[in-house]
């Protein structure tokens, strides 16, 4: 019988954090897991770190691309095609984690078989492990609250969390049922930059969410990472926006959620707002991208309005992440 879990982790070019990334693994305190290691054809020492592994206990799997696949999520669907455990955790390079991460996730996944996924809190650090929080904000009020743990129906998470921005916003803090993986489309995949955002979304449609209150994971940002070449490059900036864009309009023309025009209104202004606020664009990028949108300035102003009513009026439509 195989393990419980199977934790795939992708790699590529973080061989200054990968010691302490799969060390962080092997000292779970759950046991039943296996690792499944895969290097997306790395240039640094990624490969002499991984091999000091090779015949570890829970090493599963060491594979190396001869050709670098492009996206991290084609590494992705390979470890999830690679195991057959019940759950699955993307456990990032670059991340790490505290010893009970696993078996808290774990726990609450079993005791709730409706479940498709459970996140928890991430740190937010720099390349030398220091709080790097001013650089991405990730505490809601909410959070401060720490130990609470709730559970939200999938469709609501959609609706009022990850319609508006996705809030897993780190797959290292997630720990997902297979069978919920199993139902949804390959489309993820072929994303560069918003794949696990679609990812998350689609996974939502077959189980609740389950939120765990409080920070497990240490989430890094460093100069080397995928998601900063957007703030290093006009072209790479148009390339996330418009998978940005692609994923919102899949939620926007999702009639399962039961949408009101205003809070679809509200959505399209905020997608206005995030191409008009954009940096490093030019003119004619930020016309192309608002086409693309089929977003105006009319829904700005909506989504302003909506704003300054939900701090008044509570049945406005605003992020309900943390919140019942």
């Amino acid at each position: 019988m195989g393990s419980k879990v199977s934790v795939i982790l992708p790699n590529y070019n973080h061989a200054a954090f990968l010691k302490e990334r799969i060390d962080s693994i092997l000292n779970q305190t759950y046991k039943d897991f296996e690792l499944v290691i895969l290097d997306d054809c790395s240039s640094d020492d990624s490969r002499e770190i991984i091999e000091s592994y090779r015949g570890a206990a829970h090493v599963t799997h060491i594979i190396y691309n001869e050709k670098n696949s492009g996206s991290t999520f084609k590494q992705w669907r390979k470890g999830i095609a690679l195991t057959n455990s019940d759950y699955i955790w993307i456990a990032e390079s670059d991340d790490y984690c505290v010893p009970e991460f696993l078996e808290r996730c774990v726990k609450e996944l079993e005791a709730n078989p409706e479940l498709a996924y459970c996140l928890t809190g991430s740190y937010v650090i720099d390349e030398n492990g220091e709080d790097a929080s001013n650089l991405f904000s990730t505490c809601h009020e909410a959070w401060k609250k720490e130990g609470i743990t709730r559970t939200f129906k999938g469709l609501d998470y959609i609706k009022h969390n990850l319609s508006f921005s996705n809030y897993c916003y780190n797959a290292s803090m997630v720990v997902f049922r297979r069978t919920a993986c199993q139902k949804i489309s390959s489309e993820f995949s072929q994303f560069r930059y918003a794949g696990d955002w679609l990812f998350w979304i689609e996974m939502a449609h077959h189980g609740d969410i389950c939120v765990i209150q409080e920070k497990l994971n240490y989430w890094r940002h460093h100069r080397t990472k995928v998601s900063n070449e957007i703030e290093l490059s006009g072209e790479n900036k148009v390339k996330f926006l418009k998978e940005d864009i692609l994923v919102r309009r899949l939620v926007f023309s999702d009639e399962s959620l039961n949408m009101s025009l205003w809070l679809r209104g509200v959505l399209r202004g905020t997608l206005y707002k995030i191409i008009i606020r954009a940096n490093r664009l030019t003119d004619v990028q930020r016309k192309e991208l608002l086409d693309i949108s089929e977003c105006s300035k009319t829904d700005w102003i909506l989504e302003r309005i909506n704003k300054t009513l939900s701090n008044i009026f509570s049945f406005f439509p605003t992020l309900r992440t943390y919140r019942r």
